[in-house]
This record gives structure tokens, sequence and C-alpha cells, in this order.
């Protein structure tokens, strides 16, 4: 018994730890709160196209496509408002030690997995929205008329991009998946 105990003692020792690279993740910490800061410029950014023709289109806008608009960029905002709180570990927080480094990068790249997800989710529900919002006004007689095929290369193109989109967010979830995953088993390693 007692010989089996050495053994295994001696094994343990013989492992290798993996040592917390410091500089490595500090680096990444102060990237990330640069990608973050710009990601949230891009997210409230996206509204100036909203508001340029809620503002400046008010006379050529219909009543209805312009409730329907001023809906819309209230579900905008409250969303970029989310993604905002969601990017906060990254872009706003300020470490001095390690272990906050450590800590607040985890928060962040298990934010950064849901931030993927919604992504991924609100590419096919603004495709979804587009054809409610043209459909609607369709519907209502007040969509400028132009041929179908001009309406149809436009949802196709649109639907394109958006395709691309949905496929980049799935990339960038299962890769901040993994990134999330990585640091959790390397930071529980070396807390043992």
């Amino acid at each position: 018994m007692m010989n089996e105990n050495h053994n295994l003692e001696r094994l343990w020792q013989q492992q290798t730890v993996q040592k917390i690279d410091i500089e490595k993740i500090e680096r990444q910490f102060k990237t990330q709160k640069w990608k973050h800061r710009g990601y949230i410029l891009i997210d409230f950014g996206a509204l100036i196209p909203i508001i340029f023709a809620l503002v400046l289109k008010y006379n050529e806008l219909g009543q209805l496509a312009f409730f329907l608009l001023m809906g819309l960029a209230v579900i905008c905002a409250l969303f970029a408002g989310y993604l905002a709180y969601l990017r906060r570990y990254a872009a706003f927080t300020r470490v001095s030690q390690t272990n906050e480094y450590l800590k607040t990068l985890k928060k962040q790249m298990r934010n950064n997995v849901l931030i993927a997800r919604l992504t991924r989710h609100s590419s096919w529900v603004s495709y979804v929205v587009l054809l409610l919002f043209y459909g609607i006004l369709y519907l209502n007689n007040q969509l400028e008329t132009k041929s179908w095929q001009h309406w149809a290369t436009v949802l196709l193109i649109v639907g394109l991009i958006l395709t691309g989109f949905y496929i980049w967010a799935s990339k960038r979830e299962k890769r901040f998946r993994a990134e999330a995953e990585r640091l959790d088993l390397l930071t529980s390693k070396n807390e043992k």
C-alpha cells in the first residue's frame, strides 16, 4: 500500500503544469475592451438609417410606415442597449490584478457566447421583420409601386446578406464557447 501511494505521488509530481501567460491574458483583455467599445458604437450606429428615415423622409413616409419604423427604432434601441449591457465586462471594467483580469475575461467570454447567439438569431428575425414590414405596407396599399422583380431582387439580396451574417455569427458562437471552456479549464487546473 505504501509503495502504491509513493508511485501515485511520484506520478502526480511528474505531471506538467500549464502556466497561465499573464501578459497574454492582459493583452487579450485590453484588445477585447477596445473591440467591444467599437461594437457598441456599431450597434447604436445601426439606428442611424432608421432615424434618418424618420426625420428626413418624414413627409415621404405614410403614417403607417412612420409608426412601423418608430416601433422598429424602439426595438432596435432596446436590443442595442441589451448588447451594450452584455459587453459591459470587456468595455467598461477597470481591473488591476491578474485574478481580476481572469474573472472579468471569463464573464465576458460567457457573454460573448450569448451575444453571438443573439446575433445569429437576429439575422433571421430581421428578415422576418422586413417581410412583415413590406407585407403590411403592401396590404394597406402604401407600398411604392414598383415591379415585383424589384422587390424580389431586394429581398433576395438582403436574404443572402443575412444568411452570411447567420453563418458568421454561428462560427463566432462556437469559437467563443470553445474559448470560454478553454479558459475555464485552464483556470480550474491552476486553482487546484
